[in-house]
């Protein structure tokens, strides 16, 4: 390999790098919020408090509409539904022979009026120092990012 070839092959500077910074960001929430449900006493992952999340706001969805939402497989949705059904937080039924629609039970709502002031005050104090202005850009490259990562992804499974 020529030296001219060396020189220009790109370096990794993770300070340098949106995707380095996004994933911090990721996992430094993912963590607090565990840390908030360990210091509560709940016994929930990240992953189980995002379909709780999903459904605090809507009260009751399809599976299928849960892991569109959460960008996550069926599978992987099934297998947290199922864990929170055996903590007695959600409550799956029925709708047609391929479709179950999940709900919360009282408890599953009562752990949203314990948990979601705790989980607000640590969004709230994550994004106290952004202005404004600058959490609407932020907020917007960050759908951005989203869709475009989404739209390649399905390009690559042939979708």
């Amino acid at each position: 390999m020529s030296k001219s070839a060396v020189s220009k092959r790109p370096t990794f500077e993770p300070g340098a790098n949106a995707l380095f910074w996004l994933n911090q960001a990721h996992h430094a929430s993912r963590g607090a919020i565990i840390r908030a449900f360990k210091a509560g006493g709940a016994d929930l992952t990240a992953e189980q408090w995002s379909i709780l999340e999903y459904l605090w706001f809507k009260k009751a969805a399809p599976q299928t509409a849960i892991a569109k939402a959460t960008g996550r497989d069926k599978p992987a949705v099934t297998r947290l539904v199922v864990s929170l059904e055996e903590k007695g937080l959600l409550k799956r039924t029925r709708a047609d022979m391929r479709t179950n629609t999940v709900k919360l039970t009282a408890k599953g709502q009562q752990l949203h009026k314990e948990y979601g002031p705790v989980l607000k005050g640590i969004v709230d104090d994550a994004l106290s120092s952004i202005s404004k202005k600058d959490l609407a850009i932020v907020h917007r490259s960050l759908m951005t990012l989203a869709v475009k990562l989404s739209k390649s992804g399905r390009e690559a499974d042939g979708a």
